[in-house]
């Protein structure tokens, strides 16, 4: 598995958070095909603590094809990550 980090505009209070997710890969075998992925998750607003959904466009490369993706927590402007509370 490894750790990505996305940003994504949060309908609830208009800011850009950053979120940590950790997105688990196959390996590819010879000739197979790079997909975009639509993945639809819950994050939670850290602003507000409200839950929103947003779906994630998520291309295929070298790492191999998604599998799995889990939201780790938010990432927070120290660097510091928030865990996941929803």
């Amino acid at each position: 598995m490894s750790d990505e980090i996305i940003s994504i505009e949060c309908p609830l209070c208009n800011t850009t958070h950053k979120y940590k997710l950790s997105v688990q890969r196959s390996t590819y075998l010879f000739g197979t095909t790079k997909n975009v992925r639509k993945i639809k998750r819950l994050f939670t607003c850290p602003e507000k603590n409200e839950i929103f959904e947003s779906v994630l466009e998520m291309k295929e490369d070298d790492r191999g094809q998604i599998i799995k993706v889990n939201i780790v927590g938010v990432q927070m402007e120290s660097g510091n990550d928030k865990q996941k509370s929803a």
